[in-house]
């Protein structure tokens, strides 16, 4: 598995994809995972003030991604210098919802209606 950012458009069609949401063009930064010239993981951020971003992550079942996990949460707060990281998952997506608890994130609020399958829900790292 290799890590790469110079190919941000294809990263960003892969997260989208795959469940993850999709951000404009010219509007936000990617890492992504491949195996053999696949894509099997992508982070984009987006919404970047200075301070925070919006994380979308989309990762293939089947892979091993903590290198991309860690690396992309370095970026984050190492390089970026954010103070948080916010994640907007659907109520209905309980494996994504872990996912980001186990990344540490908490439960900061609920979207009531704002999904087409019911509710969204931000859950928010620092």
């Amino acid at each position: 598995m290799s890590l790469f950012s110079d190919r941000p458009e294809e990263i960003n069609a892969f997260v989208a994809a795959n469940g993850g949401g999709w951000e404009c063009p010219d509007s936000y930064t990617a890492l992504g995972s491949e195996k053999d010239g696949k894509i099997i993981g992508g982070i984009v951020y987006s919404k970047y003030n200075g301070a925070h971003c919006l994380c979308n992550i989309a990762l293939l079942p089947g892979y091993n991604h903590k290198k991309l996990i860690i690396s992309g949460l370095h970026y984050g707060f190492a390089q970026l210098k954010l103070r948080r990281l916010t994640f907007i998952v659907a109520s209905s997506n309980i494996q994504s919802q872990r996912f980001v608890r186990h990344l540490g994130a908490a439960l900061e609020a609920t979207l009531l209606g704002a999904d087409t399958s019911g509710d969204l829900l931000i859950y928010s790292l620092f």
